[in-house]
């Protein structure tokens, strides 16, 4: 394995623990209905703390797929409905389908 690839695969998985620690504070806040860390760490109202976070989420997982992907196989292609995507609209097209999807799945998960 190239000095680089084990690079990119120690900052992938190092981010993803560093994601998945602070999507579980989160969620142990929104389980109590409160924000005291991040709202004492950021000094906001919690409704607006949770507002920033809930993009922020689905934001970073996406991003962390499609640069996954893209980096382990290349250009990223592939058809859907009948429509090719490949070049640029490719991982702009997963981003929006996972950012979407992990956006549904949260809001979901509150409204229980």
């Amino acid at each position: 394995m190239k000095p680089r690839d084990v690079l990119t695969w120690t900052i992938a998985l190092a981010g993803s623990v560093v994601i998945l620690l602070g999507v579980f504070l989160v969620f142990e806040d929104l389980a109590y209905g409160r924000f005291p860390r991040l709202s004492s760490a950021v000094g906001f109202a919690p409704h607006a703390v949770e507002a920033v976070f809930l993009m922020l989420i689905p934001a970073t997982i996406a991003t962390v797929i499609a640069l996954l992907l893209q980096s382990t196989r290349g250009t990223l292609q592939f058809k859907a409905f009948g429509i090719d995507f490949k070049g640029p609209s490719g991982p702009i097209t997963l981003w929006s389908v996972v950012f979407l999807a992990v956006s549904v799945a949260l809001y979901a998960f509150i409204r229980l």
